[in-house]
């Protein structure tokens, strides 16, 4: 589809852009944490562990994918990584 995008479309950009920038802000907000040692390894551990929760404990039957996308994106940061290069 070409030309000026309809409201629906347009609040759902706006609607994704923003959770993309608040996920990306918190998640250099936790990292920025963990690197100048306010936060533990296990304490960010917790905060993923504990936004999972969150999200399985509120998506209802929701049948969408969205929550489903979250949880995969914050079970992301609970794999160990081996590899994390210092800062």
């Amino acid at each position: 589809m070409t030309g000026k995008p309809n409201n629906r479309d347009a609040a759902a950009l706006s609607a994704g852009a923003v959770a993309l920038s608040n996920s990306a802000t918190l998640a250099a907000l936790i990292g920025h944490l963990r690197r100048i040692g306010a936060v533990s390894a296990e304490a960010e551990r917790d905060l993923y562990e504990n936004a999972l929760q969150m999200l399985e404990e509120s998506q209802g039957d929701d049948h969408s994918g969205v929550f489903a996308a979250a949880r995969e994106l914050i079970a992301e940061h609970l794999k160990p990584h081996s590899s994390k290069p210092a800062s």
